[in-house]
C-alpha cells in the first residue's frame, strides 16, 4: 500500500516508482486527529473524589450492562442506547450521585456498552468467536471520559504546550484545577478528553485536532527493510555512487538495526515480582502492593517497547522519503501449535517461545505506527502483498524461486550461486522488485490428469490467439 498526501506525489510519479504490486492510496489533506497523554497530580481530597467517580462510572456500566441482559432474557426485548440515556435522566433525578457526574461522560459510559454490543453481534455476524460482553471490576474498569471540551472539563496547556492544568467537574474543590504534567507534541484544538487510572498514577488522554509536521533531513533516500526476530529490521538502501539505481541490484548497501528483547531484558525483575506475589494471601495488604509493584513493571516494559518504536519511525521517515516492507499477518505468524486431540501438534513450546519473541518484537504496531509518522513527514511506505511476492523466497540477483523454510537463515541460490543472509536478501530483494530492476520468474502450471489416466496439455501462460472476422 502506497500511502501519500496530494502535492507531494503527483501520479506520474507513482508510476516511476514502478510498484505495480503496490496499491496506492490518496490521503486528503485535512486535519487529523492525534492522541496526547499527561500524567496528572491530583491531591488527597481530589484523588477520593476521582476514585469515587470511577466507582459510579462502573456502577453505571454494569448496570447497564446487566438491564441489557435481563430485558433480553425474561421478555426477549434489546435495549438500545437511547433507551439507556432516557433511563439514565431517571436515575439522575432519583439518586443524588448520579446527579453530580456531569451527564455527557455517563453517555459516554453508556455507548462504550453499546459499542461492545455491536461488536459482540458484527463478531456472531462474520462466525468468528463471539466474546461476549463481560462486567468489570474496579481493577479492570480503564476509567471515564468527556465528549466535548468545555462540557465537564476544561484544559489550559501550558507555556509551548508543556504541561497544564485540567478542570474537572465535580472534582476538588469548586474551580480548582488539577496539575498535569508532559509535552503535547502535536499541538491543536482540544476536542475529548479520558480520565484513565493506571498502575502508577492518574493520567489525563486527551484527543487533539491538529495538522501535525515532522522535520526532515534536506536530502532523503529510499530504503527497504525486512522485520525478523534475528535482526529486528535488515535495512537496504542504494549506493552512493549510483549503481544501484543502473541497474545493479548487489550494489546496494545493507545494514541491521538489532532487537532489544524487552521481554529478556525485564524477564528477571518479573520473575521474582511474580515470586512475591505467589507468596502473600490474595487480598492482604502485601499481596496488593506485590502486584501493584508487578503492574509497574510491566507498564515499564510496554513503555520502553513503545518509546523504541516511536524513535526508530522517526529515523526512518527523517532519513528516508520512500520505504518499502511487506505485509505482515501476525495473527497467523503467532498462531498456536496445540493442534487437536486426534491430530495434537509438533514442538509445541518452541512455537510458544516464538509466539512470545514475534509478540514482543510487535511488528504489527511498528507497521501501524510508521504509516501514521509518515503521513507527517510526507513519505511513502509500500507494503508488498507477502503472499503474491514472496519476498523471503526470491533471489535478489536472478529473481528465481528458492524454496526456504522458517529455520533456512541463510539464502543460497543454486542457478546463480548467490549466497547471503536471509533478511538481507528479501530486503534487496523488494527495493529491487518495487524499482522495476527484479522481475519473479513465471512457473508453468503442471499438467492436469483426467479421470481416465490421459494428460492434459499444458495451458499456455500467453492468451490465445483469437481469428478475426474477414470482412466481405
Amino acid at each position: 500500500m502506497l500511502c501519500f498526501a496530494p502535492g507531494r506525489l503527483t501520479a506520474s510519479k507513482a508510476l516511476d516508482l514502478r510498484s505495480s504490486a503496490a496499491d496506492v492510496v490518496f490521503l486528503e489533506d485535512r486535519r487529523v486527529h492525534r492522541k496526547a497523554t499527561l500524567k496528572m497530580y491530583p491531591d488527597r481530597s481530589e484523588l477520593d473524589d476521582l476514585r469515587r467517580h470511577k466507582r459510579l462510572h462502573c456502577d453505571l456500566y454494569n448496570g447497564a450492562h446487566r438491564e441489557r441482559i435481563d430485558a433480553y432474557r425474561l421478555r426477549g426485548t434489546s435495549i438500545t442506547f437511547a433507551d439507556q440515556c432516557r433511563s439514565l435522566t431517571l436515575i439522575r433525578a432519583e439518586i443524588p450521585e448520579y446527579a453530580e457526574l456531569n451527564a455527557q461522560s455517563a453517555q459516554v459510559t453508556l455507548k462504550r456498552l453499546d459499542l461492545a454490543y455491536q461488536n459482540f453481534f458484527r463478531r456472531v455476524k462474520a462466525g468468528k468467536t463471539p466474546g461476549f460482553p463481560r462486567f468489570k471490576s474496579i481493577k479492570r474498569f480503564p476509567g471515564w471520559g468527556y465528549k466535548s471540551h468545555g462540557d465537564g472539563f476544561t484544559f489550559h496547556p501550558g507555556l509551548g504546550w508543556k504541561g497544564g492544568t485540567v478542570r474537572l467537574a465535580g472534582i476538588g474543590k469548586p474551580k480548582s484545577t488539577i496539575r498535569c504534567r508532559g509535552r503535547i507534541l502535536t499541538p491543536g484544538e482540544v476536542v475529548t478528553a479520558e480520565v484513565m487510572e493506571k498502575a502508577d498514577g492518574w493520567y489525563l488522554s486527551l484527543t487533539l485536532l491538529c495538522e501535525p509536521h515532522r522535520e526532515v533531513a534536506e536530502q532523503r533516500s529510499v530504503t527497504s527493510f525486512d522485520w525478523s526476530i534475528e535482526h529486528f529490521l535488515t535495512l537496504c538502501a542504494p549506493d552512493a555512487e549510483g549503481k544501484f539505481y543502473a541497474g545493479d541490484v548487489l550494489a546496494a548497501i545493507t545494514s541491521h538495526i538489532s532487537n532489544p528483547r524487552f521481554e529478556k531484558v525485564f524477564e528477571e525483575k518479573i520473575t521474582k515480582a511474580q515470586q512475591v506475589l505467589s507468596g502473600h494471601e490474595r487480598g492482604s495488604y502485601g499481596w496488593k502492593k506485590a502486584r501493584n509493584t508487578l503492574a509497574r513493571l510491566r507498564k515499564h516494559q510496554a513503555e520502553c517497547r513503545k518509546d523504541f518504536r516511536n524513535k526508530l519511525c522517526a529515523w526512518l521517515v527523517e532519513n528516508f522519503h520512500t520505504i518499502i516492507t511487506e505485509e505482515l499477518a501476525v495473527k497467523n505468524m503467532t498462531a498456536s501449535a496445540h493442534g487437536t486431540a486426534e491430530d495434537p501438534g509438533k514442538n509445541v513450546a518452541q512455537k510458544a517461545g516464538l509466539n512470545r519473541s514475534t509478540l514482543d518484537g510487535s511488528p504489527g504496531s511498528l507497521l501501524s505506527r510508521l504509516a501514521t509518522v509518515a503521513e507527517e513527514a510526507g513519505s511513502y511506505v509500500i507494503k508488498l502483498e507477502t503472499k503474491r511476492e514472496a519476498p523471503s523466497q526470491h533471489c535478489p540477483k536472478c529473481a528465481a524461486r528458492v524454496k526456504k523454510e522458517l529455520s533456512d537463515r541463510v539464502h543460497v541460490c543454486a542457478g546463480c550461486g548467490h549466497c547471503e543472509q536471509r533478511d538481507a536478501a528479501s530486503s534487496r530483494y523488494m527495493l529491487g522488485r518495487v524499482w522495476g530492476f527484479l522481475s519473479p520468474s513465471k512457473r508453468r502450471k503442471p499438467a492436469r490428469k483426467r479421470p481416465g489416466g490421459q494428460g492434459r496439455a499444458d495451458i499456455s501462460l500467453r492468451e490465445p490467439e483469437r481469428e478475426t472476422p474477414s470482412r466481405a
